[in-house]
């Protein structure tokens, strides 16, 4: 009998995978390692980008710590009306020795309404992580505009 119990677990255990992996998963996704930090930087990266694009500051603004804030959606303010984001594109992403901050330099093409012509502005952005709230955009400056 317990032969039989054992085959059934061992043949639940193989066809279902690992079942330690919804924990493994979960682990990776707190941050706790340097690799998975930088590993979850692209999606809260990607999330802000997509919160421009669509025109959606108050989604773009859970991805900014509390600190800033106030400045982002100044900005965000100041061209949200008048300005759409056509793409978003990472010229490079530098990340500190422990993965806790990163330094992003992006190429956002955009268009003025009612203008539609389509230019190039150059960003700085600098990011922070948190085990409670993952990457957060600290800071975001135009460097150069075309």
């Amino acid at each position: 009998m317990i032969r039989k119990w054992a085959m059934l677990w061992c043949c639940v255990l193989s066809l279902n995978g690992c079942f330690l992996a919804p924990a493994i998963d979960s682990f990776k996704k707190l941050g706790v390692t340097s690799s998975d930090r930088e590993a979850l930087f692209p999606e809260h990266m990607k999330r802000f980008n997509e919160a421009l694009y669509w025109g959606y500051p108050q989604e773009a603004l859970k991805y900014v710590v509390a600190e800033s804030r106030a400045q982002v959606s100044e900005q965000l303010k100041d061209t949200g009306e008048s300005e759409r984001t056509v793409e978003t594109k990472i010229r490079s992403v530098d990340f500190a020795k422990d993965s806790y901050e990163a330094k992003v330099e992006v190429d956002v093409r955009y268009f003025k309404v009612p203008v539609y012509v389509v230019n190039t502005r150059h960003e700085k952005q600098d990011w922070v992580f948190s085990t409670s709230d993952g990457w957060k955009l600290k800071n975001r400056e135009v460097v150069k505009a075309s």
